[in-house]
């Protein structure tokens, strides 16, 4: 079951995705006790008991949620457990080690030359508890609230994930054993994705993303990370990652990619990736601002959307150089009840969908 007011921003998100042309915007404000939404677990959890801690976080954001209805902005009132980073590649046959707020995986490879098949390992304590958290979740949520994907690595940060800096050698010593690395990562973050889908299912016949707050038309590939791709070359990057993605992409219904500002130079090719649904720009310190390269952002994407983060400040002053692409921005910071009607009255009066 789906409220009205969620229906109202999946019709909206369906015409942001459908619909041809640019200058089409959705806007994500954020108020006080918004944070609910994102349920942090614990290293203890993945031997048991979250499911107390996960029946409280639901109550509590469900209330919010309700109390939240007066803001008919483009936030989906999204659930979202996560663990760290390891999660979005939980199947590896890799060691997790855990730090302060999330985790990671370390590399066990040297060389793309030492990988042999499987790649899955469908027995990890990781993944059989991030699948049960998401289902658990799910059967919880009894139309309040929705939960979305946590999103999987792209095959080029699953062959980073398994081989670390080492990789940047592969790239020119190991082409072929790279390719075929790359091959198997193909199918396992294919895998890894149908196995969420199924944990929380589709809604109005597309896929949410549990970290973007956001819904696609279709079942996605979502928060497909390309962090790796940053650190390389436009060329390197179109010869292993890009082809690797459009493969991904095309055994659903497209794809939605995560990168970070620091890999400017790889936002066309991103764009031209078949399948390819949107691109979330994160932010990087001692890197030039995207709100200062606006018009050089959809020069290079087109009518491909982007997934933005900016202060009210930037969003109010931004707003019309917006219109030359396709945009969903996030105002991050808390606003009070007049700031967030103000903003989401800025971006109506540029696209009402």
């Amino acid at each position: 079951m789906i409220d009205e007011t969620v229906k109202r921003k999946l019709q909206r998100m369906r015409r942001f995705f459908c619909e041809p042309g640019r200058g089409k915007l959705l806007v994500q404000l954020c108020v006080p006790g918004q944070d609910l939404c994102d349920a942090q677990l614990l290293p203890e959890h993945l031997e048991g008991g979250w499911q107390p801690y996960l029946e409280r976080r639901a109550e509590q954001f469900a209330a919010f949620v309700e109390g939240r209805a007066w803001l008919d902005d483009d936030w989906l009132p999204v659930l979202h457990p996560w663990y760290g980073a390891a999660e979005l590649a939980a199947y590896l046959p890799a060691r997790v080690e855990f730090g302060a707020g999330t985790c990671w995986t370390i590399p066990s490879l040297p060389s793309a030359r030492e990988f042999a098949p499987p790649l899955i390992d469908a027995a990890s304590a990781l993944l059989r508890n991030h699948l049960e958290v998401l289902a658990f979740v799910r059967s919880l949520a009894e139309g309040r609230f929705l939960v979305g994907l946590r999103g999987t690595y792209s095959p080029l940060e699953v062959a980073s994930a398994l081989v670390g800096s080492n990789l940047l050698y592969d790239l020119v010593d190991s082409a072929e054993a790279l390719e075929g690395l790359l091959s198997a990562a193909v199918e396992a973050a294919a895998w890894h994705t149908q196995r969420q889908l199924e944990a929380t299912g589709l809604y109005d016949g597309g896929t949410v993303n549990g970290y973007l707050k956001l819904w696609f038309p279709g079942k996605c590939a979502v928060h497909v990370i390309e962090d790796f791709a940053c650190l390389i070359s436009t060329e390197m990057f179109q010869r292993f990652g890009a082809p690797a993605d459009a493969q991904l992409f095309a055994r659903f219904d497209g794809g939605q990619v995560h990168t970070h500002n620091l890999g400017w130079h790889q936002l066309r090719a991103f764009a031209r990736i078949p399948g390819i649904l949107m691109v979330e720009i994160a932010e990087d310190p001692n890197v030039q601002p995207t709100v200062e390269r606006l018009p050089e952002l959809f020069e290079a994407v087109g009518e491909v959307p982007v997934f933005l983060t900016l202060s009210a400040d930037q969003f109010r002053t931004s707003v019309p150089q917006l219109a030359l692409g396709n945009a969903v921005v996030r105002v991050a910071e808390p606003l009070s009840r007049r700031e967030a009607l103000e903003l989401l009255s800025l971006a109506r009066e540029r696209w009402r969908a």
